[in-house]
């Protein structure tokens, strides 16, 4: 880790020492968003059961009784990604049980970067033509908890850094959480990912292609 992310940890851990709220978290009943990894048969019957509570008004489907709405879902092979929006970690939690599904891991988001935010460059409302959509983790503690003014800096720094390699990498936004970041971005292969990582001093590991369906359900 290079001096500008051992600054940007520190005034992360000052924030959280003096009192600050994490960015995007909610302690007025307004919904959160949660970022879930799971193997690609939980991701299919997350979506499936998401897909069937949209049409119909049964209170008890599960999606309502813990107000869990599927936002975006990143499916791999391997490993799906879905970003869900949710009461809380416990409604999260209760809902995948009642689904019998265990989630390799699950964050919440503590806030959505994107260029709107951040400046730069902004990715189409597709990815360009011999552009993959990739998720990338990147370990990055404390970041979902820095000061606004850190993250705009992070932001500005990384969409300079795209921009000087002529539009062969987008970046479509990012899911900040306490431990890291899952970052969506188009690019023709990984190797981009990894020169743009490497250039800001960054992790990209790992980066995974996935098809990016976007949902927006609410319920």
């Amino acid at each position: 880790m290079n001096q500008f992310w051992r600054t940007l940890a520190v005034a992360a851990l000052s924030s959280l020492i003096l009192g600050g709220t994490a960015i995007g978290g909610s302690s007025d009943g307004k919904l959160r968003k949660f970022v879930i990894s799971l193997n690609s048969d939980d991701g299919m019957r997350v979506s499936d059961a998401q897909m069937l509570a949209t049409n119909t008004e049964e209170s008890t489907l599960p999606e309502r009784m813990y107000s869990v709405a599927l936002q975006e879902e990143f499916r791999a092979p391997q490993t799906w990604f879905v970003a869900v929006n949710a009461p809380d970690m416990n409604a999260v939690e209760q809902y995948l049980s009642a689904l019998n599904i265990e989630p390799k891991s699950i964050y919440e988001s503590l806030f959505v970067n994107s260029p709107e935010h951040g400046g730069g460059p902004k990715a189409g409302a597709a990815p360009k033509d011999g552009h993959n959509v990739y998720m990338i983790q990147r370990d990055l503690p404390g970041i979902g908890l820095a000061p606004p003014e850190q993250l705009l800096a992070v932001s500005k720094r990384s969409q300079k850094i795209i921009e000087s390699l002529d539009g062969k990498v987008e970046w479509d936004h990012s899911f900040l959480t306490s431990e890291g970041t899952f970052c969506v971005y188009r690019a023709g292969d990984p190797s981009m990912i990894e020169e743009h990582a490497r250039i800001a001093s960054i992790p990209a590991n790992p980066i995974t292609e996935v098809e990016h369906i976007v949902r927006n359900f609410s319920f």
